[in-house]
């Protein structure tokens, strides 16, 4: 089988709230192949809205035909150029919900990814508090 380049608009529906599982079309014997420079919201454009339509990042694995490393990265581009992006707990990629509904998914995702952000200054923290150390040392 020959390698094709595949986006969100070879899947009806996807991003527009219908859930991708009704897509029979996806075979898990077709491979994908992605460009480097993929335009804004290429993952988006595989994402629906509200959590309980989360797209599992097995899923966009086999979609986009990156590896988790490079799916990773191009959701963090895509939320960096004004994506909301939200994630689940447990799994999964999703757009939020219009209404109150999505308001408290975008709660959920900014507590979480602060949590995140803070546990991560204090790790930090400890190699800072070290470095002033041994700096104030070499001084001496």
């Amino acid at each position: 089988m020959a390698l094709e380049r595949i986006t969100a608009a070879d899947f009806d529906g996807i991003g527009s709230g219908n859930n991708i599982v009704q897509n029979e079309g996806i075979r898990d014997d077709m491979k994908y192949t992605t460009t480097q420079n993929e335009p804004q919201g290429y993952i988006e454009g595989f994402l629906q809205h509200g959590a309980e339509n989360a797209t599992t990042t097995e899923t966009l694995l086999r979609l986009t035909g990156y590896s988790r490393r490079e799916l990773m990265k191009a959701v963090e581009d895509e939320r960096r150029k004004g994506t909301l992006i939200l994630t689940k707990p447990k799994g999964g990629y999703f757009l939020p919900s219009p209404g109150e509904a999505g308001r408290q998914e975008i709660q959920t995702f900014y507590n979480i990814q602060s949590a995140k952000a803070l546990s991560l200054l204090k790790t930090i923290s400890t190699a800072r508090r070290a470095l002033r150390i041994l700096d104030g040392q070499m001084e001496l």
